[in-house]
């Protein structure tokens, strides 16, 4: 079979039989994943720490450090996404602290992806957004909701990033194919393993912001909050990778 063909009927995805597969998959690789985590996680805390004790606002620093956090970011994922489909020796480089050809890849289909995933969200959002906006706390209520759709659309339609992850490749037709008769399995998955540790990392992130303009110490929640997003960063991948494994019945670890 080639790495574009299509894949098989979709397998099921049972939310509480899935998810325990996701979290014993994460602890069995701890080790592998910490690894994958060290340069990326060191690379992001400098710059983002550098930003914070630096205590304004800088619009070219700025920009170099989100194109560090992207390129970070992409690391991490690609190599999570290879040691749950690969097992533990698709850590045998890590840590790495360099991109490659591959994370270049992942991450021009990662944007065509979120592109689509956005684009899907555009028209529910536009009708909901004037109900929302009216209610105390709406917008971010609202803004709370569209980022777990949004996560439950990647998982939908994303199985191309953990097939480029492991040098291979499949259609978005085909990734949505094999999960459309699933989809409330996949919101079922966002709000069990994914939601909570994404409130979390918000607020993390929301307590980092207020201590970099309030000028208290940044530091403790700045890793507060990288831990938080590692962490999801971490679920998320190891859930798109285990659902390409099973949708697409490939299975790279025999």
């Amino acid at each position: 079979m080639s790495n574009n063909a299509r894949p098989p009927a979709p397998r099921t995805l049972p939310v509480a039989e899935t998810a325990r597969d996701v979290l014993r998959t994460v602890r069995s690789l701890a080790g592998s994943v910490a690894r994958a985590a060290l340069g990326p996680f060191t690379a992001i805390f400098l710059v983002e720490g550098a930003l914070g004790l630096l205590g304004q606002s800088v619009a070219v620093l700025e920009v170099l450090a989100f194109a560090v956090v992207i390129v970070a970011t992409t690391m991490y994922l690609v190599d999570v996404h290879r040691i749950v489909l690969l097992g533990p020796q698709a850590a045998a480089g890590l840590p790495r602290f360099r991109p490659n050809a591959r994370d270049g890849r992942y991450l021009g289909r990662g944007v065509l992806v979120a592109l689509i995933v956005a684009l899907a969200l555009l028209v529910p959002v536009i009708l909901l957004a004037p109900g929302f906006v009216a209610i105390p706390g709406g917008p971010l209520i609202l803004a709370v909701v569209v980022s777990l759709l949004g996560l439950a659309g990647m998982l939908a339609i994303g199985q191309k990033l953990p097939a480029t992850a492991v040098d291979r490749d499949i259609s978005i037709g085909a990734a949505w194919d094999s999960t459309k008769r699933r989809l409330i399995a996949l919101l079922g998955l966002v709000l069990v393993l994914l939601a909570p540790l994404h409130l979390l990392a918000t607020a993390a992130a929301t307590l980092y912001a207020a201590a970099s303009m309030g000028g208290f110490p940044v530091i403790p929640p700045l890793l507060l909050s990288l831990a938080a997003q590692f962490t999801e960063l971490t679920l998320f991948a190891a859930l798109l990778s285990v659902i390409y494994r099973r949708c697409s019945g490939v299975n790279l670890t025999v």
